[in-house]
């Protein structure tokens, strides 16, 4: 009875388990991991024109351009005139939207002949965010 009791106790335990061990493992997220990029290697003379997964810290948010708000098409992106683009690869379709927000941010960097400085890989997908920069900034 006692051990019936002990694997009971232990099955409902493995949830908590799982949940802690991601909470701990946040270092490995996409965000978190963008976020670290971010503030090491841009400064309030950059602008990033970016989507959801990217992180801005807290501190340069005014550098940035989020392509479901102030970068939400192709013009506002050139208006914006970023040195930085980074985004989610591939990037994401949904059943209610094809991305042309993704897509914008894709050909801006493309169009602009950005180089790729930086990819972050998510270990558990096969999704990583690209960072471009202009050559020559």
């Amino acid at each position: 009875m006692i051990f019936l009791l002990l694997i009971f106790t232990f099955n409902n335990f493995l949830p908590t388990i799982k949940s802690l061990k991601e909470r701990f493992s946040y270092k490995e997220s996409l965000a978190y991991r963008s976020y670290e990029y971010v503030k090491e290697n841009l400064n309030i003379n950059n602008k990033i024109a970016h989507d959801h997964h990217v992180a801005i810290p807290f501190s340069l948010k005014e550098i940035g351009c989020h392509y479901w708000q102030s970068c939400n098409n192709y013009d506002r992106i050139l208006n914006f005139n970023p040195t930085y683009v980074a985004f989610l690869d591939p990037l994401p379709v949904w059943s209610w939207s094809d991305n042309l927000e993704g897509k914008a941010l894709k050909k801006y960097a493309e169009d602009k002949k950005m180089k790729l400085v930086k990819i972050i890989v998510d270990k558990n997908s096969n999704s990583k965010i690209m960072f471009f920069k202009l050559d020559n900034f």
